[in-house]
């Protein structure tokens, strides 16, 4: 079986275990640099999809049910020890993470402690994107660049298209198909939704909307950035988790 959870080398047993989604396109190593800096209370469990890194050799997903269903699956079998456990996702990560948080109540599984939302509007908000990943591989890749998460370098050089744009596509079909399967709201757990002050998707306004998702409390927060605000694991993101968890802070920013 394909292993869809990458925990954190030596966290402790009783640590909460962070479930982290990806965004389109993206893999678990985005994730990788919050392993150590979450220590020792946070046992981040990054997500590994199909079509990626080491799973490359695996067909991506190109419908969200599909994706959630399993995603459910393996997520339920991985909380057989009722641990307690919390869910980041970010852009069409967070749209997976709460449409999985609905499926795993519905069948009766303990819930999140708590889930974070990134940059990404409500599910129930009117959809503001086109349908990208219909666009011809110029078009879809400058769209890309002006998100921020392809290099301008890019900008025309076909033969290096090939190599990945196959696996956004099939992750932006994902994206701009979804629709969310359970009527707000959803969750029980208390909601923390976050944005890059630039974020060409979802402006710091569009948070306010995800408390409707939630019968817990809600809070949003705002960091400098855009879209991938979030790269290189911002000291005030970790801290606002950390907040989120209600663990302690780490020694010296690092622990």
């Amino acid at each position: 079986m394909p292993d869809w959870f990458r925990a954190t080398p030596r966290a402790a047993p009783d640590a909460i275990r962070l479930f982290c989604f990806p965004p389109a396109g993206g893999a678990a190593s985005l994730f990788t640099p919050w392993r150590d800096r979450l220590l020792p209370h946070i046992d981040v469990h990054t997500v590994q999809l199909p079509g990626r890194e080491e799973r490359g050799a695996e067909p991506p997903y190109t419908e969200a049910r599909l994706l959630v269903r399993e995603l459910t699956a393996q997520l339920t079998a991985c909380q057989q020890g009722n641990r307690p456990y919390a869910f980041f996702g970010h852009s069409l990560g967070a749209a997976i993470a709460y449409d999985v948080a609905c499926a795993m109540r519905s069948e009766g599984v303990p819930g999140p402690r708590a889930l974070i939302v990134s940059g990404r509007r409500s599910p129930y908000a009117p959809r503001r994107v086109t349908r990208s990943h219909m666009l011809s591989d110029d078009e879809f890749v400058a769209w890309l660049v002006r998100l921020g998460g392809v290099p301008r370098v890019f900008l025309g050089r076909t033969e290096t298209y090939k190599f990945f744009l196959p696996l956004l596509r099939a992750d932006f079909a994902v994206d701009e198909t979804y629709a969310p399967s359970t009527p707000p709201p959803g969750v029980r757990c208390p909601v923390l939704a976050v944005t890059g002050t630039d974020d060409p998707l979802t402006a710091p306004a569009d948070l306010a909307a995800w408390a409707e998702v939630t019968q817990g409390p809600f809070d949003q927060r705002e960091f400098s950035g855009g879209h991938f605000y979030l790269n290189g694991a911002p000291e005030e993101l970790l801290e606002a988790i950390r907040t989120q968890l209600a663990v302690p802070a780490a020694r010296s920013g690092r622990e």
